[in-house]
């Protein structure tokens, strides 16, 4: 079950995989920051927020954008690149970063998929 989709148009290529890599580690030390307590929580789900749009002000800064950014309680459908235990069993929250030329396609006609 997806919590929240946050879906931003690719409005530029990515420079290089290697400066999306220390982005992921940046993305990946901030959401290191939230507590445990608030793993599977509304609290939780906001701060991670918050953490990956701080990521996306980040990359746009430097003209690298991810289409989309998929937020959820599993690791169905997309490879995740970040994954946030919690304590309780369903407090895993996983974070999944794409940026594929078909997955742009899809965001900018409006897909969910």
């Amino acid at each position: 079950m997806i919590y929240s989709r946050i879906t931003f148009l690719a409005i530029s290529e990515f420079k290089t995989k290697k400066s999306f890599f220390l982005k992921e580690y940046f993305c990946a030390e901030e959401l290191t920051r939230i507590s445990q307590k608030k793993a599977g929580t509304v609290a939780g789900l906001i701060a991670c927020k918050q953490a990956v749009r701080a990521l996306y002000r980040e990359l746009e800064s430097e003209d690298i954008l991810p289409c989309e950014i998929i937020i959820s309680r599993t690791n169905e459908g997309a490879p995740f690149l970040f994954s946030l235990k919690g304590s309780r069993p369903a407090g895993n929250i996983f974070i999944s970063i794409s940026h594929s030329r078909e997955t742009a396609s899809a965001c900018a006609a409006g897909s969910d998929e």
